[in-house]
């Protein structure tokens, strides 16, 4: 009888130390992981880097707009105010007529990277 006395210590220390070791698998959703942390930190990068893309892409096909607007020999005098967002490129001013006009939107829809345009141009009344 002594001997169960003796060996329930170690077998209460066993089972003790087979809890500690064993990973708790309930989902605790109260803690973020290492890992969620990261993959959240990439995925806030990779966003800010898509938006800086789009801020650079615009501002890059808005100038080459303006540059094709303006040694357009029919177009050069006009003042046509040219914005770009994702892509989408809107025009706005006065065209002296129709042709003008159109030509606008054409000289626009040819920049690589303008995925569409918006003619707001009105034709000057006589």
């Amino acid at each position: 009888m002594n001997r169960h006395w003796i060996a329930t210590p170690w077998v209460v220390l066993l089972v003790v130390s087979q809890a500690a070791c064993t990973p708790d698998t309930t989902p605790d959703r109260t803690q973020t992981t290492t890992g969620e942390k990261v993959d959240a930190a990439i995925e806030q990068t990779q966003e800010a880097a898509s938006s800086s893309v789009t801020a650079l892409s615009d501002t890059a096909i808005t100038t080459r707009v303006k540059t094709r607007l303006a040694t357009d020999k029919e177009l050069e005098s006009m003042d046509i105010q040219v914005q770009t967002q994702e892509g989408r490129v809107i025009l706005r001013g006065t065209a002296p007529n129709a042709s003008a006009q159109l030509r606008a939107k054409e000289l626009a829809s040819s920049v690589e990277g303008a995925h569409t345009v918006d003619n707001l141009l009105t034709i000057k009344q006589p």
